[in-house]
Formats: C-alpha cells, sequence, structure tokens
C-alpha cells in the first residue's frame, strides 16, 4: 500500500467513527422522547390573542383554567363572560357615565377618549388600570359598582352563567343607585340588593317585566336613601316608574334619557337646583311629582313639558318668578295635563287667562303665593272637569269670583257640581265670592 492510498483509507476511516459518534449522541439525547407526527399546518391554530380566546369561548362548555402566571395577557374564564357582554354597546354606554376621576367627575376629553375604544381585552385592562381609565383607584359610586361587576359577581363570573348586555346595564345601574345613596349604611329595607346569587327582578323594589326580565319600576320611597340620584339610571331603557319620595336625597334632579318613563316622584327630600331639567326625550312621562324640596325656576326657562303630562306637582319649593313662566312651560301639555300643584311657593303676577285653555284641567292649587290681579273669566267648555280650585292665601288677589267660575259649582241647578272645592281670600274685602266652598 503507497502512502496516498493509506492516506485515503485513515481518513475514511476517521469519518465513520465521528458519524457513529455523532448517532450515539442523537440517540442519547432523545432518550424518554415521544414521538410526535409531523403537523399539518393547514390545521394550526392562530397565535393566542385576546380576540382569539373570546372568539373560542363557550358559555356553556368550561374549558380548562389557565393561570396567569402561564400567561400574563391571559383572560382567564372568570373574566371571559363579562368581556363578551362589555364588547358590545353596553360598555360604551357605562364609560360614558362613569367618572374617571377620583372627585367623580369626567371632563369632555375624557369622556371621547373612551369612545369608539377597543374593547375586545376591556377587562384585562381594566384589572391593570391605564391612566384613561382609573375607576378602580377611585372612591366614587360609579367606581365601588364597577369594581363590584369585575370582583364580587360570582354569576357573571362564572364561565357557564354569562349575562348578556342587558343584564349588565341593569346590575350596574342599581349599583350606582345604591351606592350613591349609603344602601349599606341607611337604607331601612335593602333585600338581595348586590347579592350574588339574586337576579336584580327580585331586590327589594324592583319590578320587571316577566319574560324580558327588563327593569320596568323602581320603588325606594320611605327607605331612608341618603345621597344623590344617579345619572346612570339612564341605562335602564325600559324604566316606567322611578318612585324615590320621603328620602334624604340632596343634589340636583339629573336629566334623564328614559324614553319610557311614565311616572317620576321625588317628593319630600332636599333636592335643588333646577326644578324642570331637560326632558327631552321623556316623551311618555305623564307624572312628574318633585313637591317639597328646595327647587327653583332657575334654568328652568328653556325647557318644555312633554305633550304627555298629566300631572305636574310642585308644591313647597322655592319657585319665584311669574307663574305665567310655567304655564308657558307647561303649554305643550295644554290638553293633556289633569292636576297642577304649584302651592306653597314664592310665585308672583298674575293668573293668566290661557290657564283656561287647559282642557282636561281636573286640579288647580295655587294657594299660598303671591299672586295679585283678577281671576280671570272661563269660556263656555273651559275648566268643565274642574273638580278643585284653591287660591287662597294670595293676599294680593282682589275683584269678584267670575260668574262663569261660580257656575261651574251649579250647573244652574240641572246637574251635580264637578267643583267641589273653590277657596280664595274672601272674609275680607280682597275678593268677593258668593259661591266659594271657604274663604280665608
Amino acid at each position: 500500500m503507497n502512502i496516498g492510498n493509506s492516506f485515503l483509507y485513515f481518513y475514511v476511516t476517521c469519518v465513520v467513527l465521528v458519524t457513529a459518534r455523532q448517532r450515539s449522541n442523537r440517540s442519547t439525547l432523545g432518550h424518554g422522547r415521544r414521538n410526535v407526527e409531523p403537523q399539518n399546518t393547514s390545521s394550526l391554530q392562530p397565535a393566542a390573542t385576546p380576540e382569539n380566546r373570546m372568539a373560542e369561548f363557550n358559555p356553556v362548555k368550561k374549558k380548562d383554567k389557565k393561570s396567569k402566571e402561564d400567561d400574563p395577557g391571559l383572560v382567564v374564564e372568570e373574566n371571559r363572560c363579562l368581556d363578551v357582554a362589555f364588547r358590545e354597546s353596553a360598555m360604551v354606554d357605562i364609560l360614558r357615565l362613569t367618572p374617571l376621576r377620583p372627585d367623580g367627575k369626567m371632563d369632555q376629553k375624557q369622556q371621547e377618549s373612551q369612545v369608539g375604544r377597543p374593547w375586545q381585552a376591556s377587562i384585562s385592562d381594566l384589572k391593570r388600570p391605564r391612566a384613561s381609565f382609573n375607576a378602580r383607584t377611585t372612591t366614587s359610586p360609579q367606581s365601588k359598582a364597577w369594581n363590584w361587576l369585575l370582583d364580587m359577581d360570582s354569576i357573571m363570573r362564572a364561565g357557564g352563567l354569562c349575562e348578556d348586555e342587558l343584564q349588565v346595564k341593569q346590575r350596574y345601574a342599581l349599583a350606582v343607585l345604591y351606592f350613591s345613596t349609603r344602601g349599606d349604611d341607611f337604607w331601612i329595607s335593602n333585600g338581595h340588593w348586590l347579592s350574588t346569587q339574586v337576579e336584580v327582578c327580585d331586590w327589594y323594589g324592583i319590578v320587571c317585566k316577566v319574560e324580558s326580565r327588563e327593569i320596568t319600576e323602581i320603588d325606594l320611597s320611605s327607605n331612608g336613601l341618603i345621597g344623590t340620584i344617579p345619572t346612570e339610571l339612564s341605562l335602564l331603557s325600559s324604566l316606567q316608574e322611578l318612585r324615590l319620595s320621603q328620602n334624604a336625597l340632596s343634589g340636583t334632579i339629573p336629566s334623564l334619557a328614559l324614553t319610557q318613563l311614565k311616572s317620576f316622584d321625588v317628593e319630600e327630600n332636599f333636592l335643588a337646583g333646577v326644578a324642570l331639567p331637560n326632558m327631552v326625550g321623556l316623551t311618555q312621562l305623564e307624572n312628574y311629582q318633585v313637591s317639597y324640596n328646595l327647587l327653583t325656576m332657575k334654568g328652568s326657562q328653556s325647557n318644555m313639558l312633554p305633550s304627555s303630562l298629566r300631572r305636574l306637582w310642585m308644591s313647597g319649593n322655592d319657585l319665584t318668578g311669574s307663574l305665567d313662566a310655567i304655564v308657558t312651560i307647561a303649554s305643550p301639555a295644554t290638553t293633556s295635563l289633569q292636576e297642577i300643584s304649584l302651592d306653597h311657593n314664592g310665585l308672583v303676577g298674575t293668573i293668566p287667562w290661557v290657564l283656561t285653555n287647559f282642557d282636561s284641567l281636573r286640579v288647580l292649587e295655587l294657594q299660598y303665593n303671591h299672586l295679585n290681579g283678577t281671576i280671570p273669566s272661563v269660556g263656555p267648555g273651559q275648566w268643565s272637569l274642574l273638580e278643585v280650585l284653591r287660591l287662597d292665601h294670595n293676599a294680593i288677589l282682589t275683584g269678584t269670583m267670575p260668574a262663569s267660575i261660580c257656575g261651574l259649582r251649579r250647573f244652574d241647578n240641572k246637574f251635580p257640581s264637578a267643583l267641589e272645592t273653590l277657596t280664595v281670600d274672601c272674609t275680607t274685602t280682597n275678593v268677593t265670592c258668593a259661591c266659594c266652598t271657604e274663604c280665608f
């Protein structure tokens, strides 16, 4: 064997030995591993994103839960239900009303920054609050309600018991009302409120439609409420009756965008500010009862009452200015108003003759004001349904009770009288009245 052949033999032998050693090493490293079949790339799952996780969520069949330690960005199962609901307009509607600052106010810039925001990871965002939404760092009633939705409501956090947009809105609105009026501290009855196991329709003072479970009535009268009326009640789009009378509510009457509201009763509280707030949208309102508060007419002049209104009770407030101004505001309801109670205020001026055009009027109470001038006459058919007319304790009224009004008491002795109560200051020489039921 020559030198060249010897070198070639030596080289081949080395290559064979090295290859054998590498195979042996790979075999050792692969020991204990199960064989993995080649993946079909057409069936690969998309990357884990909040959107994909939300799309996978099945409210009926629970998935295996993972911890945030395994995936810090994971929206865990218990929050997915709430994510689904809040991705819809409920999230936008609530954020339009939810204060973002510790003082409980939301400025226009903050409000606008919320609208149109992508909500696919909304709950995980709120778990890690950012500057644009610091509800978890405030002490406002809205913040407390928000935190309750996120942390304390086991029904919504149960993966198999998702609530829809309506239920989420209703729970949030009632929670804000509860915290705004010191429900934990002063309510006389708060049965099931903020219960984690009882739906809102079974909470004390709440009435819902049987099938849709939409809230139609809230009656918390004489229940020890102390605080303010929150604008979040506007989220209860099917609300027809709101009764909060005989409590200790303060603050102002909010403008509530409730198109189905028929009755609003907050009598005997400590509410101040505008007596007649903006009622645009309250197209079905029939009863507006705000008597015995601290309300004024300042800022009310530009607002008009809805044409559906039947009862206007504003007795015992701080209403000043002319009676004519209120009559003008009520003019859209000329054919529907049945009861007007403005007694025990500070109204001045004359009794406007246009009041006689309110054909459906049954009760008109203007006593204890500062009205002057004479009492207007009524024409044929006017005030034919009137049962109560009280004008007493208006010492500046003068003249004689018109015969046309006295005629409402007599009907020429042919029919029973509709006008059962007619009072005026007639014990002195101020007003002469031969047909009054009582003189003062």
